[in-house]
């Protein structure tokens, strides 16, 4: 009496439990869920099988946090649980919860960024050391932090959650490849080897919408 169970939106849901014994693992109870929603289900004719991220919050009744703040940190938990691969359950630690306002603080400042093109594009010479010839470039993006921390396109790309900025992330980064590609070819002459230009996408970033636009435009001009 007094637990509940609610649709919190979309395809999550709360569960609460009004008391817990001391010598009960809530971690149990998750298991056991994820285990029940793992069996195949049959509609129609087919077969559907569905997975789940549970996380896990403590709370204590003499305490000072609101309801929301115990939403806020069961969320907390459950992105930590998805990150580790999804179906799998994870419980809220202060620990984590410092990480993860670290990884919402470097976010906000990597889109900043990139909304002010503020990150970097830096080339790194590939080298045919039996000869000592230049064969290309690989083109590297690197973001300063406020710490001076330097980040790649894939942490960066990593970070990004509105489509819009990674849009433009993609759009530069290409652009400015492309056009610093074109013009270390034209200086070479008619006689020599064609250059190879290489570039790190994430996957992220590879199954954008427009991903495939931008990179065929840009390859044209070259």
């Amino acid at each position: 009496q007094g637990d509940l169970i609610s649709r919190f939106g979309g395809d999550e849901f709360i569960i609460y439990f009004k008391s817990i014994d001391d010598d009960v693992d809530p971690g149990h109870f998750a298991q056991k869920m994820l285990t029940s929603l793992s069996e195949p289900y049959h509609l129609n004719q087919v077969i559907i099988k569905l997975s789940a991220s549970i996380g896990i919050c403590y709370w204590q009744s003499s305490g000072q946090l609101k309801a929301s703040d115990i939403l806020s940190r069961a969320d907390i938990a459950l992105y930590r649980a998805k990150s580790k691969g999804r179906n799998c359950y994870h419980y809220y630690s202060k620990f984590l919860h410092k990480k993860h306002e670290q990884h919402a603080q470097s976010k906000n400042s990597i889109e900043t960024a990139i909304r002010k093109q503020q990150f970097e594009l830096h080339y790194q010479p590939i080298y045919k050391i039996k000869h000592a010839e230049i064969l290309g470039f690989e083109a590297m993006s690197l973001f300063k932090t406020k710490n001076k921390l330097i980040m790649d396109a894939e942490k960066i790309s990593q970070s990004i959650d509105d489509s819009t900025v990674m849009e433009m992330f993609i759009k530069k980064l290409l652009e400015e490849s492309c056009q610093y590609f074109s013009l270390q070819s034209a200086e070479r002459s008619r006689t020599s080897k064609f250059l190879q230009l290489h570039m790190n996408f994430s996957p992220l970033q590879m199954t954008h919408e427009k991903f495939s636009d931008f990179l065929y435009s840009n390859i044209v001009q070259v």
